[in-house]
């Protein structure tokens, strides 16, 4: 569903306005999410990765579209790699779909752009509260699914694991969304 939504959405790639610096993301973003820390979380646990800077990177540098494609594929690479079954790899690659357009929304509305300009990057106000809310949302909107997605799972509370999600998520989140901008 993720999958369509987005294509309709975006059925034209934007143009690439520095093509070096999203290949170099993009292969971050990749590397970031092969190389996962595991947090104890129910029998599977969380795995927590650096890829998201890169991929909100790309979403603040290049756009939603850009973001998207990058973090899907890094999710569908990561997951095939560590031989996830089927309906974890679909489910993730949903997630990161879902929760990057949505927080791609939130900063274009706010920065009334879809991405920033290289030369004038953060240079307003206007610019650095999109970046805080895009992050806030993919933050939030990931927590929030990923923990019902495991509460109906495992048929506990998804409120006990969102707070306990939460605790992983939020130092490794403000890391990751800080660096973004860099």
């Amino acid at each position: 569903l993720a999958v369509a939504v987005f294509a309709l959405a975006f059925s034209d790639a934007p143009p690439v306005p520095n093509v070096p610096v999203l290949v170099l993301f993009a292969v971050l973003a990749v590397v970031g999410e092969l190389w996962t820390i595991k947090a104890p979380l129910g029998d599977d646990g969380v795995e927590l990765t650096f890829s998201t800077a890169f991929a909100f990177a790309i979403l603040m540098g290049f756009g939603v579209f850009f973001a998207v494609v990058v973090s899907v594929a890094a999710s569908v690479l990561a997951d095939l790699v560590s031989r996830k079954p089927w309906w974890k790899v679909v489910f993730n690659a949903a997630l990161f779909a879902l929760v990057t357009m949505a927080s791609g929304v939130a900063f274009t509305v706010i920065a009334g752009k879809g991405a920033v300009d290289f030369d004038t990057a953060f240079s307003s106000g206007r610019e650095i509260l999109a970046a805080i809310v895009g992050a806030l949302t993919y933050f939030g909107l990931n927590s929030l699914l990923l923990s019902t997605a495991v509460g109906l799972a495992l048929r506990t509370s998804i409120w006990r694991l969102l707070r306990q999600e939460s605790r992983y998520q939020v130092i490794g989140s403000i890391g990751m969304f800080g660096l973004a901008p860099i």
